[in-house]
């Protein structure tokens, strides 16, 4: 038996693109690779195969399970490499990510494998006595994204990316603030009517029913300058679309939930939306 044939002899496993379910390979899986370590978790298989085709987008399928794709390390023998070995995370399920246009708007979204981890859990001392989540978000080092790009997850929670890491295993981390499952809400635009100099007062209106994101301000909010608003107690940032609410003023208000917010202020967020600080009237 020549050393090809030696190396390649356990490799039975069927390994297939995750997103295309086109064969790749054969591998031997291994259940735990203690000598390569991740610095955000230990929930990881390895596989070790003679050739290793590179998926799509960095996540394969094995045994009817989905996993992200690590750095892959190659073996040599008299100066040959003959094995190949791939740390590999197990996937939660698929993610949709996009801007907060396309949450909203319902088109665009990117879906893809991702693993969630905690990172740590915060108190909202300043606004009330609940606990959120800071969260690590595992995603092959091949996708695009940015920050503030939102990501829903298979149980429909919602998260806003902070940051993103790349880690010495291949993957990169999403740095998320954990929004909750009712971000996307239903929300009624009061706006101020036209002036009638007869009655010398605003008219009502029309109201405007659309779909924002509502978040805490912590996790969204700019000062742009010395002259923006400051925080106060209960604060909240509405992202709307520019389309729907063309001009949103100071002192309007919106109907969110039974509950009327008036409009502190409303940034551009160099996009699509508004970004509306808004305060419990």
């Amino acid at each position: 038996m020549n050393i090809d044939d030696a190396v390649a002899y356990f490799d039975n496993q069927p390994v297939s693109d995750a997103y295309t379910g086109v064969f790749l390979f054969n591998c031997q899986p291994d259940l735990f690779n203690g000598t390569t370590t991740d610095t955000e978790t230990g929930w990881r298989r390895s596989f070790s195969a003679t050739v290793v085709v590179a998926p799509s987008r960095g996540c394969i399928e094995f045994g009817s399970k989905y996993y992200l794709m690590g750095r892959v390390i190659e073996d040599f023998f008299q100066g040959n490499a003959v094995r190949s070995s791939a740390v590999v995370h197990p996937s939660d399920g698929l993610f949709s990510l996009g801007s907060a246009a396309e949450v909203i708007s319902a088109a665009g979204t990117r879906s893809m494998h991702a693993a969630y981890s905690i990172r740590k859990e915060s108190k909202e001392g300043s606004e009330s006595s609940q606990s959120f989540n800071t969260v690590s978000i595992f995603v092959s080092g091949t996708e695009i994204v940015t920050r503030d790009q939102l990501l829903i997850g298979p149980n429909g929670v919602y998260y806003r990316v902070q940051n993103f890491i790349p880690t010495t295993g291949g993957y990169k981390v999403l740095v998320c603030s954990e929004l909750g499952a009712a971000s996307l809400q239903s929300v009624t635009y009061l706006a101020s009517g036209a002036y009638d100099p007869v009655a010398d007062a605003k008219g009502e209106a029309a109201p405007i029913l659309t779909s924002g994101v509502v978040e805490r301000y912590q996790t969204n909010y700019r000062y742009i300058s010395q002259a923006n608003a400051k925080y106060v107690n209960g604060d909240k940032v509405l992202t709307v679309l520019k389309s729907i609410i063309i001009a949103p003023n100071p002192g309007e208000s919106f109907l969110i939930d039974g509950a009327t917010f008036l409009i502190i202020e409303a940034q551009d967020d160099g996009a699509e939306c508004w970004e509306i600080h808004m305060r419990s009237s």
